[in-house]
C-alpha cells in the first residue's frame, strides 16, 4: 500500500510484522539474567575480567522476542564476526507472540481442517496480540533497556555499546540514539519510527530498509535521509535499500525464496561492518569517515 503521510511509519501491527519463517540451527550462546531481565548472550571473548571495559552489541528484537532461534543465530554470527559480546535482552516482560504464528502465514496446512485449525489459532491470538502491542510501548520498554545498559556497564565490564534493532526493536535503537547510552545504532526494517524520533538522533546510524516497506514507507525514508543528512558533522549515517525484499526479511526471511538468503547475509554483514566502523577508534566516527 502507499502512504499518504511522511510524518510517521506504517502501522506496526501490519501482517508483515507477524509473518516469516523459522531458521534451523543450534544457538551456541547461553541464557542469563541482567537487571532483572532474561538475556541471551553470545561471546567469542575468553576474558571478561580485563581492567579496560570491552565493547559490546545489544540486539533489540522484533515482536517474536529473545527466544526466537532466528535472532539467537544472528547474535551468534555477530559475536563470531566481531569477536565481541552480543546481548539479546527480553524486553517483552516474559511474553512474546508465539513463533507458531509464522506457520499460518507461510506454512499453510495441506488439509482443510488443518487450515481451519491454523486460522482458529490465529484468530484466538488476535486480542492477545492487540494487548501485547498496547502494553509494550515506550513507557514500559525504555526504563527496562536503560536499566539494562546501566547494569552492563556497572557490573559486566562493558564500555561502548552499539545497539542493533530489528522491526519493533529498531524503534528503540533509534530512540536510544538520542541519548548517551549508546555509541551508535543500526535499524533494520524499522517500524513505528516517526520524524520527531529522527530529529532527536545524536549518534551515528545505519538504516537497512526493503523497498516499499509499509512499516517504513519510501516517503518516510526520503524524509529521514534529509533530516539526518542535515545534521552537522561529526554525525554520519548510512542507508541501504534492498529491492524486492519485504519487511522482516533480515530476521524471518525464507531462505528458499530466490534472493532472500543472499539479502539476509548482506544485511547481517552490513551491520557487522557498521559496528566495526563505529568502534574502530575513538575519533573515526567523529570525523564521519
Amino acid at each position: 500500500r502507499t502512504s499518504t503521510s511522511v510524518t510517521q511509519s506504517g502501522d506496526m501491527s501490519c501482517s508483515a510484522c507477524f509473518s516469516g519463517s523459522l531458521d534451523v540451527g543450534n544457538p551456541m550462546g547461553c541464557e542469563t539474567s541482567i537487571a532483572n531481565l532474561d538475556v541471551y548472550t553470545s561471546s567469542q571473548e575468553t576474558d571478561h575480567s580485563a581492567k579496560s571495559p570491552s565493547d559490546a552489541v545489544v540486539i533489540i528484537t522484533d515482536v517474536f522476542g529473545w527466544r526466537l532461534p532466528n535472532i539467537r543465530l544472528i547474535a551468534d554470527r555477530m559475536a563470531a564476526e566481531l569477536q565481541l559480546r552480543v546481548f539479546v535482552p527480553d524486553l517483552h516482560d516474559g511474553w512474546s507472540p508465539p513463533s507458531w504464528l509464522l506457520d499460518g502465514w507461510l506454512d499453510p496446512a495441506t488439509t482443510f481442517w488443518g487450515r481451519v485449525w491454523q486460522w482458529a489459532r490465529l484468530l484466538i491470538r488476535v486480542p492477545q496480540v492487540i494487548l501485547w502491542i498496547a502494553t509494550r510501548g515506550d513507557r514500559a520498554v525504555l526504563p527496562r533497556i536503560n536499566s539494562f545498559l546501566s547494569e552492563l556497564r556497572r557490573k559486566h565490564n562493558v564500555g561502548r555499546v552499539v545497539c542493533s534493532g530489528y522491526c519493533w526493536g529498531a524503534r528503540y535503537a533509534v530512540l536510544l540514539a538520542g541519548t548517551e547510552n549508546v555509541t551508535a545504532f543500526a535499524a533494520t526494517h524499522p517500524s513505528d519510527v516517526y520524524e520527531r524520533d529522527l530529529h532527536a538522533v545524536t549518534k551515528p546510524g545505519l538504516f537497512i530498509v526493503p523497498d516499499n516497506d509499509p512499516a517504513f514507507p519510501p516517503a518516510l525514508l526520503e524524509k529521514g535521509k534529509r533530516i539526518l543528512s542535515a545534521k552537522p558533522p561529526p554525525l554520519s549515517f548510512r542507508f541501504h535499500e534492498f529491492p524486492g525484499m519485504v519487511h522482516g526479511f533480515a530476521v524471518r526471511g525464507r531462505n528458499s525464496v530466490q534472493g532472500v538468503a543472499a539479502a539476509r547475509e548482506s544485511a547481517l554483514m552490513l551491520v557487522c561492518d557498521w559496528v566495526r566502523h563505529c568502534l574502530s577508534g575513538p575519533d573515526r566516527v567523529r570525523r564521519g569517515e
